[in-house]
């Protein structure tokens, strides 16, 4: 909340202090440019109807330091130093011997001080009015009681005028600063939400990124790791010596493939080598081009996999065909922790103008979790990245079987005829 002219509650010490010396000094400097008139004119009287009065300066000083206090506390209570400055402008109309202070500059000073802090138009309307009462009142009160005989309606009008036109300019001039300085906060709100926004932006920029990358990891890992777990417990019971070196062969080229993912996607991650063509960083992404291969590596492992159907479009976004890849990969480790081997899974991969299509059906081992105790990172994974480009994702698990479809729309207008690839 605030409660002057750039005093906040949450300010701190130094910050109070430097604005009680500067208006301290503000209140001393109205005060003192009274002493020239007082020098000037204290010595003389003044005739009034009841006799001679003589002028006090030193009252008028005492009076006028009085009368310029509240000023130094106008940033910190606008309006009650403002009304305690209007009551003691008053006072020369029963003191006689203080007629002579001017009370202009304190009064006006304090009502720019409310207008320019003032949160509605009640409080600006009294400001003002209390103002106008307090450079008025104490003459017209002088008039009226000791020189009634002389007062004239046009003499009440003149200054009625006067005091109005002095008061409205400082309104003015106060109002066009309150203004000014509201557009300015209203300004440094909307860059401060502008910045937050923005934060929030990256930072969920950055988680989503995160996911992704760790949704990759798995895919890798899960998929390789388990491959080379089928290997190394089958090689033990491979009684033909070629046939384990072959064995072993496809441990080592799945732990090489592993580090070769592995190792692009560290490169993204890293992006110390300036971007220098053929570095890591710079590695292509995976494509549905390369899911014979996969499901070539699968059959060698081990693990038998049919690809019934493969027709994808010639044309594919590297972004799309990535994903639809690791969705395939993610399919065939599933196969491989929870399929019965001993029936081979079928994999078919087609496409029509709007959407590509992955179904994979195998039979579950015995041994096989239930379709809610399946939903771990794999099916997340695929559910995560089909969220991306709004794909769909139905399983069923009836009959001893577990069959994944999946739905990925394409842009129709980079889909042309199918890749007629069809392998048994």
């Amino acid at each position: 909340m605030t409660h002057a002219l750039g005093i906040r509650s949450g300010s701190n010490v130094d910050d109070r202090r430097r604005v009680l010396l500067i208006d301290g000094l503000l209140a001393l400097t109205v005060a003192a440019s009274a002493i020239p008139g007082l020098v000037v004119y204290g010595s003389d009287a003044i005739l009034l109807p009841g006799g001679d009065v003589a002028l006090d300066p030193w009252w008028t000083l005492a009076y006028t330091l009085v009368l310029c206090l509240p000023l130094t506390v106008r940033r910190f209570w606008p309006r009650r130093s403002h009304f305690g400055i209007v009551l003691l402008a008053l006072l020369p109309a029963w003191i006689e011997t203080i007629q002579l202070a001017d009370t202009f500059p304190s009064v006006l000073i304090s009502l720019f001080s409310v207008v320019s802090l003032a949160s509605n138009w009640r409080t600006t309307a009294s400001a003002t009015a209390g103002a106008i009462l307090a450079i008025i009142g104490p003459n017209l009160y002088v008039q009226v009681t000791q020189f009634a005989d002389f007062l004239t309606f046009g003499d009440v009008i003149s200054g009625l005028t006067y005091a109005l036109t002095l008061a409205l300019l400082v309104v003015a001039g106060a109002s066009a600063l309150r203004g000014e300085r509201r557009r300015g906060e209203q300004l440094q709100e909307e860059t401060i939400r502008v910045a937050l926004a923005a934060d929030a932006r990256a930072e969920a920029a950055a988680a989503t990124e995160r996911r992704r990358l760790a949704s990759e990891l798995h895919d890798i890992v899960a998929h390789h790791v388990n491959l080379m777990v089928v290997q190394a417990e089958s090689g033990p019971y491979v009684p033909d010596p070629t046939a384990a070196r072959t064995t072993f062969s496809t441990i080592a080229e799945s732990g090489r493939a592993a580090l070769g993912e592995l190792d692009r996607l560290l490169g993204v991650l890293r992006r110390d080598d300036g971007g220098v063509p053929g570095s890591a960083s710079m590695a292509p992404l995976p494509t549905l081009d390369e899911i014979p291969t996969l499901v070539e590596s699968t059959n060698r492992a081990g693990v038998a996999l049919v690809l019934e159907r493969f027709q994808v479009p010639t044309l594919m976004e590297p972004a799309l065909s990535a994903t639809a890849h690791r969705i395939v990969q993610e399919c065939i480790t599933n196969v491989i922790k929870h399929g019965d081997h001993g029936e081979p899974a079928r994999l078919s991969i087609d496409h029509t103008d709007s959407a590509l299509r992955i179904r994979l059906d195998n039979r579950t081992a015995s041994t096989a979790p239930t379709t809610t105790d399946r939903e771990g990172y794999g099916l997340l994974s695929i559910r995560s990245r089909l969220e991306v480009f709004g794909g769909s994702l139905a399983i069923d698990d009836r009959d001893g079987r577990f069959r994944v479809d999946v739905t990925l729309p394409i842009d129709p207008s980079r889909a042309s005829a199918p890749n007629a690839a069809s392998l048994q």
